[in-house]
């Protein structure tokens, strides 16, 4: 009976532990702060973020939404301290010229912070380059890998044992390098920006990773790869989104997430009309510290339909609707894309 018991206190502790690591405390606060600012209540937005900042964990896109709900509430406190470890990210002075930042180019607080943002941007540069040449190495070995995969192995059902171990070994390295050189997060390299724009989340390392889990039969290097990124979100060091390209490209390693009951045709965002396992979904999508399903459908809706200030991040990946007359039975349109081409 000692033993159940134990048993029992040990499965609940592992369990609060998990629910209340880091990274979930971290994207609970900003989950909720962007349904607020979905329904502009950039009061309690602010709130919910400094709530998630107060976990010890920053990325640039929060910190960014943060300032634009101090700048709107015309907060100049709240701005030039979020400002401050805005800058301290590597963003750089061109990304202050977004226009959140414009009405205050000329306080002296806030040129202060603009003046040092280009400091601190090379200093990223500076202590990062022998990192990210390290890095190159295994995508440029990648890159000629798949150039043989669709070229002379185009019409190969599988890989033959040489290329799936060539793939393979260079996996592995740049697992091991991580291991030794940490993983390639916003605090290792700094934010990923050109001009006044964040990049998405997907980098070369991203794309070695990627076809690993899509063509690699070694189940070992799979498993280190799924671990290795679910470890990141757990600390808090990659945003779920970062998480959510690998979840949706790479079939059958992690659970369904719903995504692929959203779709974007023409100019158009729709939803299923009806979505399978709904609860099931939810549940795996609270373990990668993702909105459930209903939360999704409004950042989406939100990122495709309006023009904002704000850098929402929730992406629906295109694909191509063979045929018109099921598509139109089994989906409705949810919102009209603001952009489309």
């Amino acid at each position: 009976m000692q033993k159940i018991i134990l048993l029992l206190f040990l499965v609940i502790s592992t369990t609060v532990c998990h629910s209340q690591n880091t990274g979930s405390m971290y994207n609970k606060h900003t989950n909720a702060a962007e349904l607020y600012i979905i329904d502009n209540n950039y009061t309690a937005a602010l709130n919910e973020y400094q709530a998630a900042f107060n976990t010890g964990v920053t990325f640039a896109q929060d910190l960014y939404n943060a300032c634009v709900c101090s700048s709107k509430l015309n907060d100049k406190q709240k701005l030039i301290a979020l400002s401050t470890q805005l800058a301290k990210t590597g963003v750089g002075s061109n990304f202050f010229k977004r226009n959140t930042f414009k009405k205050w180019l000329d306080d002296s607080d806030m040129a202060a912070i603009i003046k040092e943002a280009d400091t601190i941007r090379q200093k990223f540069q500076n202590t990062t380059k022998q990192y990210t040449q390290g890095l190159r190495t295994f995508f440029i070995k990648d890159s000629t890998y798949n150039r043989l995969r669709q070229t002379k192995f185009a019409s190969e059902y599988e890989l033959p044992d040489t290329l799936q171990n060539l793939f393979k070994e260079n996996t592995k390295n740049l697992l091991a390098y991580l291991e030794t050189n940490g993983f390639y997060n916003e605090k290792r390299i700094g934010a990923k920006v050109v001009n006044d724009t964040l990049l998405g989340p997907f980098t070369q390392s991203d794309i070695v990773i990627l076809h690993y889990l899509e063509m690699g039969n070694d189940t070992a290097t799979v498993s280190a790869i799924k671990h290795l990124l679910l470890q990141q979100l757990d600390n808090g060091t990659v945003k779920p989104y970062q998480v959510e390209a690998f979840i949706i490209l790479s079939h059958g390693i992690f659970e369904d997430i719903g995504h692929w009951n959203y779709q974007i045709y023409q100019c158009g965002l729709y939803r299923a009309n009806k979505i399978e396992h709904e609860s099931a979904i939810n549940v795996s999508r609270a373990k990668y510290y993702m909105d459930y399903l209903e939360g999704f459908e409004k950042k989406i809706v939100f990122h495709y339909s309006r023009i904002s200030d704000f850098d929402i991040r929730q992406y629906i990946i295109k694909s191509p609707v063979h045929d018109v007359d099921f598509f139109n039975s089994a989906y409705h349109n949810i919102a009209t894309l603001v952009k489309c081409n």
